[in-house]
């Protein structure tokens, strides 16, 4: 009778790794990466573990990127508040994929879009003590100089597009960054 219980539960569990299989398998992304918790709770040899490991990471990345680029078509839509929810998914999907510091750069100007500028400077803040690419870099500087702009925090919006400028002198913020160095300088007088 013990022995019956036994190979039950051992059956089970083998349905069960293949069925998580199975979604694997189908690249049926989002219950994957959902049940990968659970399925890392499964008896697997570690070649399988990996497996499972390597495929939800592979899901995961491709979804977000997914999510991000369904967030910039809300952008451009101005749907701010659906953008930045879509960004946030992608983040939160794989925090480590290549292309989260441009959704964090995306979600801070939704952020400021939606008037929530020290949000958005504390976003951006945070992306500045990053390594970033530096097509990533000329643009998180320009918007949080922009934001500090925004918010009459003209010296360190000053101090930032200055320093946007000498580090990036060929970047297509140069122009824009020198207008609003202009119009803080002129609104606050000499």
């Amino acid at each position: 009778d013990r022995m019956r219980k036994e190979r039950k539960e051992r059956e089970a569990r083998e349905k069960d790794i293949q069925d998580y299989y199975q979604i694997v398998h189908e690249h049926r992304d989002e219950e994957a990466i959902e049940g990968f918790a659970k399925a890392m709770t499964f008896p697997l040899t570690d070649i399988e573990r990996a497996f499972f490991k390597d495929q939800v990471d592979t899901m995961a990345a491709e979804l977000s990127l997914e999510r991000f680029q369904e967030g910039l078509g809300k952008a451009q839509s101005k749907k701010w508040k659906e953008a930045e929810d879509l960004y946030r998914e992608a983040i939160s999907l794989k925090e480590d994929a290549t292309h989260i510091p441009r959704v964090r750069l995306e979600l801070a100007i939704t952020m400021r879009m939606q008037g929530r500028q020290k949000e958005a400077i504390a976003e951006l803040s945070d992306l500045m003590g990053e390594t970033l690419e530096r097509d990533v870099a000329d643009d998180v500087m320009y918007q949080l100089g922009v934001c500090y702009a925004e918010v009459h925090m003209v010296d360190e919006a000053k101090k930032t597009l200055k320093t946007m400028i000498n580090k990036f002198p060929d970047s297509q913020w140069v122009k824009p960054a020198r207008d609003v160095i202009n119009t803080v300088a002129f609104s606050t007088g000499p």
